[in-house]
This record gives C-alpha cells, structure tokens and sequence, in this order.
C-alpha cells in the first residue's frame, strides 16, 4: 500500500525554503493556471511578509541570548567582574506589505485550485513542490502506540491513526476473564466509561490495541498500557 507525505514541510525553517521556491515559480505558472495578477502578487507578498518575519524573529533570538548573558552577570557575577556593555536592541528594516492570516492555509487553497485547472500537469506540481514523496506502506508491520492517562477519573487511551482507519482496543479487567474486546475507535481519543466494580475506590485496568484498514485488523498488538482508574467522590 502506498501513501503520500504532505507537500509541506514541518519545520518553519523548511517552510521558508518551500515558499520561497513556490512564489519564484508560481509567478510563471499563474495566468497559464487561471490565476490572476493580483493573486500572484499575493503569493509574492506572503513570502516577503513570512522571510521577513523568520529573520526578525532569528535576529531577536540571537539578541535575547545576549540579553540573557549580560543579566547574569549583572546579576550573579563574581564582585569585580568587568560589565560588558548592554546588547544593542536590533533595528529592523522596513517591513514589506501587510497581508492577511493564515498564509499556509491560503496557501492550501490556491493548491486546490491549481490542481482542479485543466491546465495542471505532473511536472508543474513537481516543479512548484505540491506533490507529496511517495511512502511505501507494509500494514504488516503497523503497531499502536497507546498511552494512558486519566479524563478525571476515567481512564483514557491515546492514540493516533499513522496509516490506519482506525483501531479495536481490548481491555483486561484483571478479573481472570484475560483480554476482550472493549471498542471500535475512528477518532482518537478513547475514554473508557465502564464503572469501577462496587466495594472498590480503584481499579488497575490492562489495554491493548491493534489497527485496521477498512474492515480487518493489520499488524501487530500495541505494547499493553496499564491505567488506575478511580471512583468519581
């Protein structure tokens, strides 16, 4: 089974790189894809705004850890020791246009459109970084990584899906039954509601998940989680 990875990178450092070469190019592939001038423009003013707002943001780092380097000597040095003088607060240049939030969400939506125009071939996307690396999925090599943790007082399974629909959890409720099966979960993640048996404030509770694709369980069994769950007072 194959997938693709999403087309954007996830450190914002690789953000830039990526933005930098799809505005250069987008500008020669809009009107072909239907795109007016104006929004060409636009793409060119989210790169400038989001390039200039990294280096601000880098200069700004450099300079609170210069910061930071005088306040402990001005604060914890030895008696005597000489004071260098105070980091000198950057000075940016002129910031370039202003242009709305959520320029990767934007950015989403002008993919969309360049993909459904009749003009859009393969090798534009490739050129412009829109299409993901293809990953080679074994589902026989798939496995759960559940983590337990409490909603209150119930017990909670965390959970995320990688490259399955979904996953059956089964629980061991240390009454000598062993493993059964507790729930078909879609959406992580899942809050175990059964009561805690009468007479008792607690209860130690075993779970074990293993995923699905379409109808039938893949892979092998997540490591087994061990949750306390306790009653609401």
């Amino acid at each position: 089974m194959a997938e693709r990875n999403p087309y954007l990178p996830r450190t914002l450092a690789a953000l830039l790189g990526w933005l930098q070469n799809f505005a250069s190019k987008f500008a020669g592939y809009g009107p072909t894809l239907g795109f007016t001038a104006a929004e060409v423009t636009a793409i060119t003013d989210d790169f400038n705004m989001f390039q200039y707002t990294m280096a601000a943001w880098d200069t700004f780092k450099a300079w609170l850890q210069d910061l930071n380097k005088f306040r402990e000597i001005l604060s914890n040095a030895p008696i005597g020791t000489p004071m260098p003088a105070f980091p000198a607060v950057p000075v940016l240049g002129v910031a370039p246009a202003a242009v709305p939030s959520g320029i990767f969400r934007r950015i989403a939506n002008t993919v969309q459109r360049i993909k459904a125009h009749p003009n859009y071939a393969a090798n534009i996307g490739e050129d412009l970084q829109i299409i993901g690396s293809e990953v080679v999925i074994d589902p026989n090599m798939l496995k759960p990584l559940l983590k337990g943790a409490l909603d209150g007082v119930r017990p909670l399974i965390k959970w995320k899906k990688e490259h399955a629909d979904s996953i059956n959890l089964y629980v061991d409720r240390r009454d000598g039954q062993g493993f059964r099966f507790l729930a078909h979960d879609t959406i992580p993640d899942y809050i175990d509601t059964n009561e805690i048996p009468a007479g008792a404030n607690s209860a130690v509770w075993d779970y074990k998940g293993r995923y699905l694709i379409g109808d039938d369980e893949v892979g092998a069994f997540s490591d087994v989680i061990t949750i306390t769950a306790t009653r609401q007072i």
